[in-house]
């Protein structure tokens, strides 16, 4: 549930990117991303406890209405993180990394 409260917090000024683990973003679910506060998703295509194409469309959703956000699948990754630890560890370093340093995805999910 991470993702979700995630999720739920990043309208709070206070944060300054989320990086949101195979979030469970059922349609309907709203995300009160702002403007300035990137936000990238990553989730296991193969993930059937959480649903990645919900989780894509979401993200989808959100660039369209100018928002920063970007989602990267896992091919092949369920849910449980702790298959491909090394995978999971390097991407999450990565997002955390590049939004410490202002670097994020535009709405069309490319890096600038």
């Amino acid at each position: 549930m991470g993702g979700r409260v995630a999720a739920d917090l990043c309208g709070d000024p206070a944060v300054v990117g989320v990086v949101a683990l195979a979030p469970w973003w059922p349609d309907g679910t709203s995300v009160n991303l702002r403007s300035d506060t990137p936000l990238v998703v990553l989730h296991g295509t193969a993930d059937s406890w959480t649903d990645p194409a919900a989780s894509r469309r979401k993200v989808d959703g959100l660039q369209k209405s100018g928002k920063c956000a970007e989602w990267i699948g896992i091919d092949g990754a369920g849910h449980f993180m702790f298959r491909r630890v090394a995978t999971w560890h390097r991407l999450v370093a990565e997002a955390v990394a590049e939004i410490s340093r202002g670097v994020t995805a535009t709405k069309t999910g490319e890096r600038r």
